[in-house]
Formats: structure tokens, sequence, C-alpha cells
């Protein structure tokens, strides 16, 4: 459930308790005791409405962080096509030149200048390629840690989406 897990429980234990003990709180009354009745009611009146109100603002600060959340996904999945799509570039060309695993370099140049330069070439090459494949990895890691906590997040929107359906509902019994 999260962090905020106990707040949750904690409303919910005192929205249980209430709901049980609904009776001793009736709004219209007779003479002095119904004034207090009245009273206890008009608190608890107000004490749904400030619990209500914390339960908006977590709402609306949950389904900004899904928003978020949403965007950083969006931006990491085109990362990855991206990646992928040099990658794989990299590899056609590497393929098509003949120098897939350097036999082209070693025995086909004429001279040892074009080996040297050829041999650079494939260490630059490989270099550029072993990091593509690391910022591959860490996209797609970061993908997956952001994916978890949308996840997360979208569990506690619903747990706070039913708590406010339930303090709506005592609104209507309260009023």
């Amino acid at each position: 459930m999260g962090p905020a897990g106990g707040k949750y429980k904690a409303r919910s234990e005192k929205r249980n308790y209430l709901s049980n003990h609904r009776q001793d709180y009736p709004v219209d009354g007779g003479g002095e005791e119904g004034g207090v009745e009245r009273d206890e009611a008009s608190a608890r009146l107000d004490e749904v409405v400030g619990d209500y109100d914390l339960v908006y603002h977590e709402l609306s600060d949950v389904t900004y962080r899904i928003g978020l959340f949403e965007e950083r996904v969006t931006s990491y999945q085109a990362d990855i096509s991206e990646l992928q799509a040099l990658i794989q570039e990299q590899a056609i060309a590497a393929f098509k030149s003949g120098n897939v695993n350097g036999v082209g370099v070693v025995f086909g140049p004429s001279s040892p200048t074009e080996l040297m330069t050829g041999r650079e070439f494939l260490e630059r090459a490989a270099e550029n390629e072993i990091s593509l494949l690391d910022r591959l990895a860490s996209v797609k890691n970061g993908l997956e840690a952001t994916q978890g906590r949308l996840r997360e997040d979208q569990a506690t929107l619903q747990d706070l989406e039913r708590e406010q359906a339930e303090y709506v509902a005592e609104f209507e019994v309260l009023f």
C-alpha cells in the first residue's frame, strides 16, 4: 500500500467505529439533549469535512505523480526504441563493411597504417556499441522502476477514491 498506508488504516478504523455507532449521533432531538446531539453531529461533520479535505489533497498529489510517471514511462519507451534502432544500425553497418569480427581488418589491409586505422575504428565502434548497450540497460531499469512506482500510486489512488466515496456517503447521513 505504500508509506502512507497507516494513515488510511487509521481513518478506516475511525469510520468503522462511527458507522457502528451512528445511532449515537441523531440530528434531531428535543430540548437540551437535542442541542448536545446537534453539537456532536456538527462536530462530527466538521471532522468528516477535514478528513475529506485531506483525502482530496492526497488524491490530487497522487494523480499529479501518476501523470509525471506516465510521462516518464513514455519518454523511457521512446529512448529505448531510439537506442535499439541505433544498435541495430551499427550492427548492420558493421556486417555490411565486413568488420563484424575484425577478420577483415587483420587480413585485408594492404599497409600497416591501414591496419592501425581499421583496428582503431573497430575499438571505437566496440566502445560505442558497449556504451549504447549500457545506456539501453540503464534506461530499461529506469523504466521498470518508474512502472513499479506508477503501479503503487495507481493502487493508492484507488484506495483514496474509495475513501473519498465513503466520506461522501457519511456527508449524506450527517446532513
